[in-house]
């Protein structure tokens, strides 16, 4: 193998190898357009064809028809099956031995074409501009349900599955347990009384697939946070059968941190200390934050939702 660091991880891992895609085409994309011959072609750029020929069979296992990808995802999808690589994936290993560098070349330039297109870019920015409008929504709907009670029990929770589990774990499997999950929001014993939730399903590099959390209860009838946490990430490794792992906010050194500084969010809220209710919005608005880098799904199930916002009562009347 070449010395690049790109696409030379042998990750079987989905979510790892959709992460693979978009840096590599992220990197074509920051070459200038190449019109040189190969023997002026930079030695990071030939490095990078090469570890491509080598992984193309790789990246390509995780193809599937039925899945909305992201504008870099897709790109490298339209240029496999416009080359006519997609055709017949279980058979990419007889294309691969008939190429040649020029034919990765090739690829490479257009799909670094595709990159540049009036489409692509309109894509990123839909996606940037949906993001400040979910935050917008979602400050408004934080700010009534404090409202509703003198005190509420801001609870944050991120919900995942353990790195040793992340290669059998496909978009698809996390949405099933997620809506496992979710569904219990409609009769389990630990959110009666709820007032108000929010979770947001995002992939990163170092944890994958996972979904942030927020959960609001009525400060009247609850107080201890960091036990209602617990039950929350109790319930989820029930659901994925001791494969899933959790960070609970409500801790105290995390807690303590942000106090020290004046912007703890989360706890109990009281709602007469408009200090409190203006932290609590913008932590829990963190969950669809337009300027977070890179933790937006680069794959889903067709037509599902990867945000959503409600309260217990909306829940049960669905």
């Amino acid at each position: 193998m070449s010395s690049s660091t790109l696409l030379t991880s042998f990750s079987d891992n989905e979510a790892d190898i959709l992460i693979e895609i978009e840096t590599m085409v992220k990197t074509l994309a920051s070459y200038p357009p190449v019109t040189l011959t190969r023997s002026e072609l930079p030695q990071s750029y030939l490095n990078l064809l090469r570890d491509l020929w080598d992984a193309l069979p790789r990246l390509c296992s995780i193809y599937r028809e039925d899945l909305d990808y992201s504008e870099h995802i897709e790109a490298f999808w339209e240029q496999l099956d416009a080359m006519g690589w997609l055709e017949d994936p279980a058979g990419l290993d007889a294309v691969i031995e008939t190429l040649k560098l020029a034919d990765v070349h090739h690829f490479c330039v257009k799909l670094a074409m595709r990159t540049r297109s009036i489409s692509f870019t309109r894509r990123r920015a839909d996606r940037r501009y949906q993001a400040h409008k979910t935050r917008e929504h979602l400050a408004s709907y934080l700010n009534e349900v404090l409202q509703r009670y003198s005190r509420s029990l801001v609870i944050r929770v991120d919900l995942g599955l353990k790195q040793e589990h992340q290669s059998d774990i496909t978009i698809e499997t996390f949405y099933e347990y997620w809506d496992a999950f979710y569904r219990r929001f409609e009769y389990h014993k630990i959110f009666w009384e709820m007032s108000g939730y929010a979770w947001d399903i995002e992939q990163g590099v170092e944890r994958g697939y996972h979904v942030h959390t927020a959960f609001i209860y009525p400060g009247r009838l609850f107080r201890n946070d960091r036990f209602k946490a617990h039950q929350i990430v109790e319930l989820w490794q029930e659901i994925t059968n001791g494969m899933g792992c959790a960070y609970i906010c409500n801790n105290a050194d995390y807690m303590a941190n942000f106090e020290r500084k004046g912007t703890l969010g989360i706890g109990m809220i009281h709602r007469d200390r408009p200090r409190e209710v203006e932290n609590c919005i913008n932590a829990l608005c963190y969950l669809s934050d337009p300027d977070k880098v890179d933790q937006y799904l680069r794959a889903k199930p067709e037509g599902r939702r990867t945000f959503a916002r409600g309260n217990i009562r909306e829940v049960m009347a669905a």
